[in-house]
């Protein structure tokens, strides 16, 4: 065999042992922390070591498996903290892809959307999780893959593959998957029509409560919250600093205004609301303005028509 051929069947194996192992992982079929033994893997996926190896390295770099000096591989475990940084970025990353997917709309990403909803409806119903979980990751690297932009996708990968390993290891997507099933159908509906200010909208709720659900598994309580939605302004990116926007609302709303504000968003949203207040109302230019922005921080419809209708005369101001 001559060298270039040895390479050839090498990079085959080492990415069959790649998909292999990252599927097991994400799956949760290897639990989160659990050792990832050379001879093992060799001997369940009938590969030699080296292509073995050279995969675990690569999922290293993914951030998958972390590889413990005279110790050896082991499956990252993530804390309340990852979790934070994992949704921020994914985030940030999943509302560029769904535009882009929006703004070109292949017809092919349409069908393979439309085909992997419909069988995780089927996995739900049927009670297999691993293979919703599986689904799950398809959905979202299919919104990658359409936007075009072929770094922004292998970034998403990375990224979404760190994300779904928590999802698989917890309880919470069993838990979710009626909402994850009418998420994913609002980010389809969006493509499909080709309005990007509402697919990134729609992939950005659907992280977000993902991520509220991972840290209640996680038991931290709501005093993580005011992070996390600081984490996930859907507006953050297209903001500079405070003082770069005039504040007219602030100076338009009495402090007995803006704690009753903040007090009725307390109702839709907890604690977090004191944090959210106090961003909307310095950086809106309008009472309207901030009254919608606010109501955005609401991810069901109806709760955030009515705090909508509750918060609007508390404002009354001629400018609203």
């Amino acid at each position: 065999m001559t060298s270039a051929a040895h390479n050839s069947e090498n990079t085959v194996l080492s990415g069959k042992a790649y998909l292999s192992v990252r599927s097991a992982i994400l799956t949760g079929k290897l639990p989160l922390g659990s050792q990832l033994v050379l001879r093992e893997l060799s001997e369940s996926l009938g590969l030699s070591p080296t292509p073995i190896k050279s995969a675990l390295t690569t999922l290293e770099s993914e951030g998958l498996v972390r590889n413990i000096p005279y110790r050896g591989f082991f499956i990252a475990d993530f804390g309340v903290n990852d979790v934070l940084e994992i949704y921020s970025l994914r985030e940030a990353l999943e509302r560029k892809t769904a535009r882009l997917a929006a703004q070109r709309r292949p017809v092919s990403l349409l069908e393979r959307l439309t085909n992997t909803l419909s069988a995780q409806v089927e996995s739900a119903a049927s009670g297999n999780a691993e293979t919703h979980v599986s689904l799950d990751l398809a959905f979202h690297e299919h919104v990658a893959a359409a936007s075009g932009n072929s770094r922004l996708r292998d970034a998403a990968r990375v990224v979404l593959g760190q994300a779904h390993l928590v999802i698989a290891t917890t309880a919470i997507h069993t838990g979710r998957y009626e909402d994850i099933h009418a998420e994913h159908e609002a980010v389809l509906s969006a493509i499909a029509e080709g309005n990007p200010d509402q697919a990134e909208q729609s992939i950005w709720r659907h992280n977000r409560n993902a991520c509220l659900a991972l840290l209640e598994y996680f038991e931290q309580g709501e005093a993580l919250h005011a992070d996390l939605e600081r984490a996930f302004s859907y507006n953050a990116a297209f903001r500079g600093s405070r003082e770069d926007f005039p504040p007219p609302v602030n100076r338009q709303l009495s402090d007995a205004q803006k704690d009753a504000l903040r007090s009725t968003l307390a109702d839709y949203i907890g604690p977090m609301a004191v944090f959210v207040c106090s961003d909307v109302l310095a950086r809106a230019r309008t009472l309207r303005g901030a009254l919608e922005q606010l109501a955005e921080r609401i991810p069901d419809p109806e709760r955030a028509s009515a705090f909508t209708a509750e918060a609007a005369p508390l404002l009354n101001q001629s400018g609203a």
